[in-house]
């Protein structure tokens, strides 16, 4: 696939650069728990924010000031209506703007900017592209085309040579040299695409988890703090925006190449789709497992106790739910083409925040069970 990533600048944005701390401050927490007894942070504030559910039992003992922040674990569902509502709005937006070029509406632009759409940082040079590339430059772009103009308005020469750099960093020129408009209409669309399966893909996954939460799921009633709360009400809604602001688009509209998106198909879409559903059919059967625990062989819920699960790939990892998490995520930047950045770190920030959950998950039946299988681990099969 050409590398579309090669016409974002090189300087974090405002989504990169939120991801990136996120990151960083939970591979931070990570380590301050695997670092030794002495070195752990004392603040009950800072084990309350990191810990949830039935890990606040296996960590130390919560002051009274800190109970008076809880919030019911079952309130997890909230976060999926959200998502739900909120993806299905920019789902809904994304294929109005591909399908019937109808505009995004003026506050979402404008929110995109703010983040730094990658998109948007381009937008000169990516509206101008096709027009080039299709009609103009039919012999290729050099420094010394003065002369070059478009139907509408001048192409200068510093922007035939900047274009003719973008095309030739992602070998977007033919055999004579010359600007390919197959290969750039191509990228484009491949790009398009994979921003809108990947925006269906984390609808249908919202969907799902909310399903799960209603009639799956069985909470105890173990908490949560407020400000994990209102951190997953707003996650969601940030995942859904890092999603649309890799579209392709002008200062209007999503910017595609072609009528037809299904064309431009490629391998890694369909690798993507596939791990994406394989990912989630282990996850659902995950939590009907662990649902399973507390109700009887007639579905019927006969308590709310902690038990060993066993089955899946409960029998590899403590957490095997967040492993699906993580593999999730995963097939959406395999479904990206496997060189989104943006997805990456977004990607990076899953992988390091279910990893602490995950030890904490590990060191909870542990240390509850006598008999908890011992080769079992926390969260990576056979390595972690």
């Amino acid at each position: 696939m050409a590398g579309w990533e090669g016409v974002e600048l090189s300087a974090l944005n405002p989504l990169r650069t939120l991801w990136l701390a996120l990151a960083a401050a939970f591979l931070l927490a990570l380590l301050l728990q695997l670092a030794p007894a002495g070195l752990l942070p004392s603040c009950a504030l800072f084990q309350d924010l990191i810990r949830y559910g039935k890990t606040k039992l296996s960590g130390p003992r919560r002051p009274a000031v800190c109970r008076a922040f809880d919030v019911p674990k079952r309130y997890f569902s909230h976060f999926y209506v959200i998502s739900v509502l909120w993806n299905g709005f920019l789902l809904w937006s994304l294929s109005q703007s591909l399908f019937l070029g109808a505009p995004f509406p003026n506050w979402l632009r404008a929110l995109l900017r703010t983040l730094g759409a990658t998109p948007f940082r381009a937008l000169e040079m990516e509206s101008r592209a096709s027009q080039m590339l299709g009609n103009l430059c039919p012999h290729g772009l050099k420094e010394e085309d003065n002369s070059l103009n478009g139907p509408s308005s001048p192409l200068t020469p510093s922007l035939c040579e900047a274009l003719f750099q973008v095309c030739k960093q992602n070998a977007w020129l033919n055999a004579g040299g010359a600007p390919d408009r197959v290969a750039f209409c191509t990228a484009v669309g491949e790009l398009a695409l994979s921003a809108f399966l990947v925006l269906v893909f984390l609808w249908v996954h919202s969907l799902r988890r909310l399903f799960e939460c209603f009639y799956v799921s069985v909470f105890s009633n173990a908490v949560i703090h407020v400000v994990q709360y209102c951190f997953g009400l707003v996650y969601y809604v940030l995942v859904g925006l890092t999603v649309l602001s890799q579209m392709p688009m002008d200062d209007k509209n999503v910017y595609v190449l072609g009528k037809n998106l299904l064309t431009q198909a490629r391998w890694f879409h369909i690798l993507g789709m596939m791990m994406f559903f394989w990912s989630s059919a282990h996850q659902y059967k995950c939590h009907v497992i662990l649902s399973n625990l507390r109700r009887n062989k007639k579905g019927v819920i006969v308590h709310c106790q902690h038990r060993i699960p066993f089955g899946d790939w409960f029998d590899y990892v403590s957490s095997a739910n967040y492993l699906a998490e993580l593999m999730i995520y995963i097939s959406m930047a395999v479904t990206f083409g496997l060189h989104n950045l943006t997805w990456w770190l977004v990607v990076t920030y899953v992988f390091f925040s279910q990893a602490l959950c995950a030890f904490f998950n590990h060191n909870f039946y542990k240390s509850t069970f006598v008999s908890y299988p011992k080769h079992r681990k926390a969260f990576l099969p056979f390595l972690f």
